[in-house]
């Protein structure tokens, strides 16, 4: 039975009698809609409604809210519209509820796609007011609460969804409490039996730890009398299940091998108070050394503050120790909502720093990811709790995923900085760009006018923020790339019959239409990725018979400039360089791939991809990869000549490598090399045969 009385009476505590006479007309109205609708568990479809409120209620969160709570299902699930419940009750209270309403008039190709457009609906509504989110997140709270009513299957994809998306979003709001009911709701579910063996093997060492515990505690309490601090709250803390069996998923241990299974939490009345306490707990029990963390000066990106030290105790036993504020407190508990519990105002998404910037930084995500599916793949990756803290040049604290590198925090810093991005140095040395940081790494970004990103970046860089940014970028430039390829063979098979690109002028409409897009631009670009054929382009328009007519074809070389861009690749079967003569494959979706006339993969192209004659018409400042071979005499020195001939040269080594051969006498040397053109690598092979150490060298 629902007891609204009570419910009632807990909402006088902090909102004043009209409010609570708003929320019982959200009540009445709710249960009217779903009067006729039950759960799976055979109760009442308003009993959900009436506890989403209720955990809202929790958080002493505005009237409006708890409104919203009770009315969240009325638009998906009963007739009543959005224009209905702003009349009733307020735009506010029905934008909220839209917010967390799912789009199920649309159908979705899959259920991943479903969950992803229903979650970049909910980001939106977000965007404008974040108590869309805690009203989610309290919905699905109740859902895990009652999950066990459901099918297994749909049992166990609701915890896979809460374990990787709702509870790490509860992290970056700050509601600890919520995340851990998450994890623990989401991992019994998903692994019942994993559970109950941790949770039992937590017990029986909470049980054999008793005694001790009890010392420890009261040890504390006896010493920080001695020294005059006051706590106010001297409480024992254990890890759940699920960060235990986390921990032992991640570093390959068993239960035996985990440490700070048990700690200590202790809340004071003053900031002042958390370094005394500190202090005198490093003077009582032995600290370990790199196990103390600072989240008061350093907060974590949640805005989560306090100390952390990890202390060996009596019987050479390890535990953890968090010392902080009571507010400090309230906002690891409660997030951003913990100020809404002493007083009435409502929230607004410009009272909590971080949880505002979470959201922008996820509004960016999306607005720069290329479909809902991709926006979830990046947002999964930024909800990783885990995290590194390191400094930039000017001593700036920038807090990045665990396993981020220097180009992650250069998206951090600045997008559109970022693109430039050429090196780094990290504590004074310079290092790959690739490079996973640590914390209190100092990294200096260096950048240059000229430089763009590089597809190789997506290999390392791990936030979404990177990655959106890198791919949206890398799209542009492929459709850009691919339109100017694209209407360059378009006009080379027009040349093939003594036509030029203005004699389809006519023909565009008619063209469009037959391979079904709706600018010449999309066709060129179709043209340029090779999803559909400049020669079958050219065969529709002399089909037409609109002033085109069907003289004899010459073959016309398509001339490379350099300025093809990523839709451009030069095979590495075959390495081409300039002065080569070179043949063209077009591949769906990949654009123009160089071979050499001579090279034997063009043997083993499909019907669909067609071969172009291609000529050279290269910047000489443009530099190729190539390939050669070498024998050296087994003797010292012999490497350290070659380098300098290639140095003398200006030829970089991009790659090496070393081959067993059967004469003990001679070393076997791969080299991935760039040069200029034919004439250079002609003219560095010629000096490397006069070398005394060099017994045989040639190109692959």
């Amino acid at each position: 039975m629902l007891n609204y009385s009570e419910f009632n009476e807990y909402l006088l505590t902090y909102l004043s009698p009209e409010q609570c006479q708003q929320v019982h007309k959200a009540f009445l109205l709710a249960q009217s809609a779903h009067q006729t609708q039950t759960r799976l568990s055979g109760e009442p479809y308003i009993t959900h409604p009436f506890e989403v409120a209720k955990i809202l209620s929790t958080f002493q969160l505005d009237h409006e809210t708890i409104q919203a709570g009770l009315l969240h299902d009325v638009l998906e699930d009963t007739a009543i519209t959005k224009e209905e419940l702003a009349a009733i009750f307020s735009e506010s209270v029905a934008h909220l509820v839209d917010g967390v309403s799912k789009l199920k008039q649309i159908k979705f190709s899959s259920r991943a796609h479903e969950q992803a457009e229903n979650l970049c609906k909910m980001m939106f509504a977000v965007a404008h007011d974040i108590r869309v989110l805690l009203i989610k997140l309290a919905d699905r709270l109740h859902n895990m609460r009652t999950i066990g009513v459901m099918p297994t299957e749909k049992k166990n994809r609701k915890a896979i969804e809460t374990l990787e998306i709702y509870a790490p979003i509860a992290y970056r709001l700050g509601m600890n409490a919520l995340k851990m009911e998450f994890e623990d709701l989401g991992f019994i579910n998903l692994y019942p039996y994993r559970y109950s063996v941790i949770a039992q093997a937590i017990q029986r060492t909470r049980a054999e730890r008793e005694s001790l515990l009890r010392e420890v505690q009261e040890t504390i309490f006896n010493t920080l009398k001695t020294y005059g601090v006051q706590a106010h709250q001297l409480s024992i803390r254990e890890k759940s299940p699920y960060s235990v069996y986390r921990k032992m998923q991640r570093h390959h241990l068993k239960f035996k091998d985990i440490n700070e299974l048990f700690g200590f939490r202790i809340v004071v009345y003053s900031l002042q108070d958390c370094y005394r306490v500190l202090g005198i707990l490093h003077n009582v029990f032995k600290p370990i050394i790199n196990k103390f963390k600072d989240y008061i000066a350093i907060p974590k990106t949640n805005g989560y503050r306090s100390l952390h030290t990890v202390l060996i105790v009596k019987h050479n036993i390890v535990m953890e120790f968090q010392i902080r504020t009571i507010q400090m407190h309230l906002s690891s508990e409660y997030g951003i909502a913990a100020h809404s519990r002493n007083h009435s105002e409502s929230l607004s998404i410009d009272k909590e720093h971080y949880a505002q910037q979470w959201v922008n930084d996820m509004i960016e995500l999306q607005s720069n990811s290329y479909s809902s599916l991709e926006f979830i793949e990046h947002m999964k990756m930024d909800l990783d709790p885990d995290e590194v803290y390191v400094f930039d040049e000017k001593g700036e604290i920038w807090t990045l995923p665990k396993g981020s590198t220097p180009i992650d925090l250069a998206y951090a810093r600045s997008a559109q900085e970022a693109r430039h991005c050429v090196a780094c140095s990290i504590n004074r040395l310079l290092a790959p760009l690739s490079t996973p940081l640590q914390s209190g790494q100092t990294i200096k970004l260096i950048f240059s006018p000229h430089a763009a990103p590089n597809p190789g970046w997506l290999t390392f860089a791990i936030t979404g923020k990177a990655r959106s940014y890198i791919r949206n970028w890398l799209r542009n430039q492929q459709y850009e790339h691919s339109i100017d390829l694209g209407k360059r063979l378009l006009i080379k098979e027009l040349e093939s019959i003594n036509k030029v690109l203005d004699d389809l002028t006519p023909l565009i409409p008619a063209l469009l239409e037959k391979f079904r897009v709706t600018q010449i631009n999309e066709l060129y670009s179709s043209i340029g990725l090779g999803k559909c054929l400049a020669n079958t382009v050219m065969q529709s328009i002399q089909q037409m018979h609109y002033g085109v007519g069907h003289e004899d074809k010459k073959i016309m070389p398509l001339h490379l400039n350099g300025e093809e861009g990523i839709v451009l690749e030069y095979a590495h079967c075959c390495y081409p360089i300039s002065g080569d003569a070179i043949v063209g494959v077009i591949k769906a979706g990949t654009g123009l791939i160089v071979h050499r006339e001579n090279c034997t993969q063009l043997k083993t192209i499909s019907k669909e991809e067609s071969i172009l004659c291609l000529a050279w018409d290269i910047d000489e400042k443009m530099t190729f990869q190539v390939k050669i071979e070498l024998q050296l005499l087994n003797k010292i020195g012999a490497l350290a000549l070659i380098a300098g001939i290639l140095s003398e040269h200006e030829i970089n080594i991009l790659a090496a490598k070393t081959k067993e051969i059967m004469d003990p006498r001679l070393n076997d040397l791969e080299l991935v090399i760039t040069v200029r053109d034919r004439d250079h690598l002609a003219m560095l092979l010629k000096r490397l045969r006069k070398t005394p150490f060099v017994h045989r060298i040639k190109r692959l």
